[in-house]
């Protein structure tokens, strides 16, 4: 609702759910750091952590063959070197490459679409959202659209997983 930027639609936001905000990049160091020190903890089971790939981030990410080219093939990604893997994890808007740049789309009608852009002519625009659809729209519907600062992959996709869980999946990604 907030990407609206309309002042009554924020205010309403505010009274309802209160300040809205983004984990700092502290907050977010501090979650990395301790990922860091719970992987230690113990061992991962790659096999284990294939199904968790494939529930959590096949839909997005490509390793090996397997999943969608959404996001960044991870095949050739540095995933063994856990300084460059965890960030990307637990910040992936820190750093998003051009061709992963997320966008807003605000239609006349008042709809919100965000996502890649697919395709993009002098009639359409294609939208490719976090779920793999892809929405085309006429550009005479588009009232704006802009770049966002944020990826398409949530800070929080490790939230729904317990430690051992998290210990699995990084070390699947990080296997082969």
């Amino acid at each position: 609702m907030l990407l609206h930027k309309d002042p009554d639609i924020s205010r309403d936001v505010a009274a309802r759910w209160g300040s809205v905000r983004g984990t700092t990049p502290r907050e977010k160091q501090g979650r990395i750091n301790a990922i860091s020190i719970m992987l230690s903890k113990g061992p991962g089971h790659p096999q284990e952590g294939h199904g968790l790939f494939t529930k959590h981030c096949a839909i997005c990410h490509r390793l090996y063959g397997e999943g969608n080219q959404i996001g960044p093939d991870l095949t050739a990604a540095d995933r063994k070197n856990l300084s460059v893997l965890l960030p990307n994890v637990v910040d992936p808007s820190a750093l998003i490459r051009p061709e992963f740049r997320a966008y807003n789309v605000v239609l006349h009608d008042g709809r919100i679409l965000a996502g890649l852009l697919a395709d993009s002519n002098a009639e359409t625009i294609t939208v490719l959202d976090a779920k793999n659809q892809r929405t085309v729209i006429k550009r005479v519907d588009v009232e704006e659209l802009r770049a966002s600062d944020l990826s398409l992959m949530p800070d929080n996709v490790l939230s729904p997983l317990n430690n051992q869980e998290i210990r699995d999946l990084f070390a699947y990604l990080r296997s082969k």
